[in-house]
C-alpha cells in the first residue's frame, strides 16, 4: 500500500513495478535500484507542482472589477465637481485668478473633491470582505470544516463540479462483511450470523485464527484496522458478535501457516482441533477455493462433538459441492454487479501430526460477502447538490463495476451517465473529453494525473471545480483546483498542504454545508455592497448638489469619514452576522462571470440612493426647525443624524436581494445583525449629544429626535415600495438564467 496511489487496498509490485517513497510493504521481500532522490523522485515532483502561484478566485476578480469600475466614477465625479466649484468661485465670482481668494477658492474645491474621492471608493469593502470570510471560517470549523485559505470559504458557495473520491469520503472507508452465505440458510445478512455455542468454534477459528490483521482502539469506542483490509473486515465481524479475536488466537496452537500471495490469492493456517486432529483453515478468492473443495458444510458450525473422531461420520455435515454450484455462481455474479468483495472461507480436518499438507479436498463452510458501506447521509446530501445546480463526479481508483454499484446506491448516476476508466481517459483527446464532460459521472481506475487532467479540463470549459483527495498523488489536483478539499482524518500531510479547506469528518456532507456558508458569505457580502454603494450614492449626491448650491457641502468631512469608516465596518460585521438559509441550496451557483451587483440591487442602490439625496434636499432646503436656524448647528445636525439613521433603517432594506424577500424575513435569528444595529444607534445618539465641535454637533431635544426618526422611517416604506416595483417590472428576473449555471 501507499500514500501515493491514495488507496489503502493492497497491491501486487511485479519485476518492473516503480516503488515510491511511502510504500508499505505488506508481505513478500526483495531487492530495489535507487533511481532517484530528493526532488527528482514522485513526492518531490509533487511538492514541486504545489509551488505553481495561486489562481485568483471569482469573488476577487469580480472585486477586483468593481474595484476598478468604482475608482473610475469617483475620479470623473471628483474632477467634475472640482471643475464645477472653480467655474462657480472663479469664473462666475469674477475672482481674480492671482489672488488670495481664487487660491483659498481652488483650495476649497480640492478639499471638496478628495472629499468626493473618499465617499465614492468603498473603503470599507476590503475590510468586510475580509472580516466576513473570518467570520464564516470560524463558524464554518464548528460544522468540521478547516478552511486554510480565506477566500475558499466564499469559493466553495460558488462551486459547480464537486469531483469526490470514492473511499471514506462517499463511503465509510470500513470494509465490513455485509452478509454470509451458507448451504443451510443461504444468504443472510451478517448481524444475523452471530454463532452462539459449541457449534461457532470453527466459525471463530476461520475468522481470526486464519489471520494475521489486528483491530486497534482509537478511543470512544471506535477500532481501526492494522493489516490487510480484508482480514480486518473479518475481526469486525467478531467483534460486533461479541468474540474477543485475541482470546481467539491465545487459545488454539498453530502448527502451519502458508501466507498470502497475489499469485496464490489465498491463505492457510493448521492449528490443532483436539488431541487426535488438527483442522487446516483456508480463505481467499473464490475461484481459487472453491476448484480445491469436494463438498461443502450444511451446517453454519461443526463441534467437536458432532464431528466425532473418524472422518467418516462427517458425512451427515456435508453434501457434494456440485449441488450448489449454480447457487455458488449466482451469488458471485450478484455480489460482483453490486461492487462487493467475496472471500471463500474453508476447512479440512488432517491428522494432528500431519505438516506437509496440500490444499485440497477441502469443505467449503460459506461465502464472507464484505463490502465498504455508503455513508447514509450521502445520499440525501447528492440531491441537494442536484437542487443546488452542482453535478458530483465520483474519481476513484477502484473498478467500474464497484464505482459504478456505489454510486447507483447513492443516487449518482442520476438515470444514466457515463462510466469511464482510466486507459479510456488517457486515450481520449482534450477536446473529445470537454464535449462529453456534461454526461461524466464516473472515472474509475485513475491514476495520479487523471485527476489533474480532468480538473484543468473542466476549468477550462468555465467550471468552478471543487476536488477531494486524501493522498499524497492527489495534491497536484487539490492546487489546481478551484477548492482542494482535504482529509483530515486519513489524509497525507501533503495533501493538506495542498489543500484550500480540510474535512475534519472526512464527510461529503460536510462539503455541501460548505457549500451552504460559501452561497451565504457570497450573499452576505452582495447585502453589504448594496449598503455600501447606497450610502455611497447618497453622500456623493449631497456632497456634489450641496457643494453646487450652497458652496459648501451639508456634511463635513468628518462626518463623512465617520459615515465611511466607522458606520460601514460596523455594518459589514452586522450583515456578515447573517445566518445561512436553507434557501440558497435551491438556487444555481452563479457563473464565473456573472456580475457581482445584480439588477435588483442596483434597482435598490439606484432607488434608496436617490430617495436618501430628495430627504436630505428638502431638509436642507426646508427647515422643519424654522427660518432662523437655516444652516445652523443644529440644522445641519438634523441633517447629520436623519442622514446616518436613513442608513440604519436602510440597512433592514438591504438584507433583501430580491423583490421577494422582506427585510424582515428571518430576523429573529440575525441578533448579531440586531446587536450592531443597535450599537450605530447608540453612538450616533452620543455623537450627536456630545461630540461637540470635533463632530460639529450640538445636542438635539427630544421633539426633534422624534421627528429625525419618523423621516428616517419612511426608508423602510421606500423599500417596501421598490420591492414592490421590482415584482411588478420583473427586474432581475430575465438576468436569472444569465448570472447562473
Amino acid at each position: 500500500t501507499s500514500t501515493i496511489t491514495g488507496e489503502s487496498a493492497s497491491t501486487t509490485a511485479e519485476i518492473n513495478t516503480p516503488v515510491y517513497r511511502g510504500f508499505t510493504v505488506l508481505s513478500g521481500e526483495g531487492a530495489m535500484i535507487v533511481t532517484a532522490v530528493g526532488q527528482a523522485t514522485e513526492m518531490g515532483k509533487i511538492r514541486d507542482a504545489l509551488a505553481t502561484a495561486p489562481e485568483p478566485t471569482p469573488l476577487q476578480e469580480r472585486l477586483s472589477e468593481l474595484a476598478d469600475r468604482i475608482g473610475l466614477g469617483g475620479t470623473i465625479a471628483a474632477a467634475a465637481i472640482f471643475l464645477a466649484l472653480f467655474m462657480r468661485s472663479v469664473v462666475l465670482g469674477g475672482i481674480d485668478l492671482i489672488s488670495p481668494e481664487c487660491l483659498q477658492s481652488v483650495l476649497n474645491a480640492f478639499i471638496v473633491s478628495v472629499t468626493i474621492v473618499v465617499v465614492a471608493v468603498p473603503e470599507g469593502l476590503p475590510l468586510a470582505v475580509t472580516l466576513s470570510l473570518a467570520l464564516n471560517m470560524r463558524r464554518m470549523a464548528k460544522d468540521n470544516i478547516l478552511v486554510r485559505t480565506l477566500a475558499a470559504s466564499e469559493t466553495l458557495g460558488s462551486v459547480t463540479i464537486i469531483a469526490s473520491d470514492k473511499t471514506g469520503t462517499l463511503t465509510l472507508n470500513r470494509m465490513r462483511v455485509s452478509s454470509l452465505w451458507t448451504v443451510e440458510g443461504g444468504e443472510e445478512p451478517a448481524v444475523g450470523k452471530c454463532l452462539r455455542g459449541p457449534d461457532d468454534q470453527l466459525f471463530q477459528y476461520l475468522m481470526a485464527a486464519n489471520s494475521t490483521a489486528h483491530l486497534e482502539e482509537k478511543g470512544g469506542g471506535r477500532f481501526d484496522y492494522i493489516g490487510n483490509p480484508t482480514e480486518g473486515s473479518l475481526l469486525f465481524h467478531l467483534h460486533d458478535c461479541g468474540h474477543d479475536y485475541i482470546t481467539i488466537r491465545d487459545s488454539v496452537t498453530v502448527l502451519g501457516r502458508r501466507s498470502f500471495s497475489s499469485a496464490r490469492k489465498m491463505m492457510s493456517t493448521q492449528v490443532a482441533w483436539d488431541d487426535q486432529r488438527s483442522v487446516l483453515l483456508v480463505k481467499g478468492a473464490p475461484e481459487r477455493i472453491l476448484e480445491r473443495c469436494v463438498d461443502c458444510a450444511s451446517a453454519l458450525g461443526v463441534s467437536p462433538s458432532s464431528l466425532g473422531v473418524s472422518p467418516s461420520s462427517l458425512g451427515a455435515t456435508r453434501i457434494p459441492l456440485a449441488q450448489t454450484r449454480g447457487e455458488l455462481d449466482r451469488i458471485l455474479n450478484q455480489a460482483a454487479s453490486r461492487g462487493e468483495r467475496v472471500l471463500a472461507l474453508a476447512y479440512r480436518f488432517l491428522p494432528l501430526d500431519t505438516r506437509d499438507y496440500e490444499e485440497d479436498q477441502l469443505t467449503l463452510w460459506g461465502l464472507a460477502i464484505i463490502k465498504d458501506p455508503v455513508r447514509h447521509e450521502v445520499a440525501d446530501s447528492i440531491v441537494q447538490c442536484r437542487a443546488a445546480g452542482i453535478r458530483v463526479l465520483m474519481v476513484t481508483g477502484d473498478n467500474p463495476l464497484t464505482a459504478r454499484a456505489i454510486a447507483e446506491e447513492l443516487g449518482l448516476m442520476d438515470g444514466g451517465g457515463e462510466v469511464w476508466d482510466g486507459m479510456q481517459f488517457e486515450g481520449m483527446s482534450d477536446d473529445e473529453i470537454k464535449s462529453r464532460l456534461p454526461d461524466l459521472r464516473i472515472l474509475a481506475r485513475s491514476r495520479p494525473n487523471d485527476k489533474f487532467r480532468l480538473v484543468s479540463l473542466l476549468k477550462e470549459i468555465n467550471e468552478v471545480v471543487a476536488v477531494t483527495g486524501d493522498g499524497t498523488n492527489d495534491a497536484p489536483a487539490l492546487k489546481k483546483a478551484d477548492v482542494g478539499v482535504a482529509m483530515g482524518i486519513c489524509g497525507t500531510e501533503v495533501s493538506k498542504e495542498a489543500s484550500d479547506v480540510v474535512l475534519l469528518d472526512d464527510n461529503f456532507t460536510s462539503i455541501v454545508k460548505g457549500v451552504l456558508w460559501g452561497r451565504s458569505l457570497h450573499a452576505n457580502i452582495q447585502k453589504f455592497l448594496q449598503f455600501q454603494l447606497t450610502v455611497n450614492v447618497a453622500a456623493l449626491s449631497v456632497a456634489f448638489v450641496g457643494a453646487l448650491l450652497g458652496g459648501r457641502s451639508p456634511l463635513t468631512a468628518v462626518q463623512l469619514l465617520w459615515v465611511n469608516l466607522i458606520m460601514d465596518t460596523l455594518a459589514a460585521i452586522g450583515l456578515g452576522l447573517e445566518p445561512p438559509e436553507d434557501t440558497l441550496l435551491k438556487k444555481k451557483p452563479r457563473a464565473r462571470k456573472a456580475p457581482l451587483i445584480t439588477s435588483s440591487m442596483w434597482f435598490m442602490i439606484l432607488g434608496m440612493g436617490a430617495y436618501t439625496f430628495i430627504t436630505l434636499m428638502i431638509l436642507f432646503r426646508w427647515n422643519f426647525l424654522g427660518e432662523g436656524s437655516r444652516h445652523s448647528a443644529e440644522h445641519l445636525s438634523v441633517i447629520f443624524t436623519t442622514f446616518v439613521f436613513l442608513q440604519v433603517f436602510n440597512e433592514l432594506n438591504a438584507r433583501s436581494l430580491s423583490g421577494h424577500e422582506s427585510a424582515f424575513h428571518s430576523l429573529h435569528r440575525s441578533r448579531g445583525f440586531l446587536l450592531i444595529l443597535g450599537l450605530i444607534c447608540v453612538v450616533q445618539v452620543m455623537l450627536t449629544q456630545f461630540g461637540g465641535r470635533l463632530f460639529q454637533t450640538t445636542p438635539l431635544s427630544l421633539a426633534t429626535w422624534a421627528r429625525v426618526l419618523a423621516f428616517s422611517s419612511t426608508a423602510l416604506l421606500m423599500g417596501v415600495l421598490l420591492r414592490f416595483l421590482m415584482r411588478r417590472l420583473g427586474v432581475g428576473a430575465a438576468r436569472i438564467e444569465e448570472d447562473t449555471h
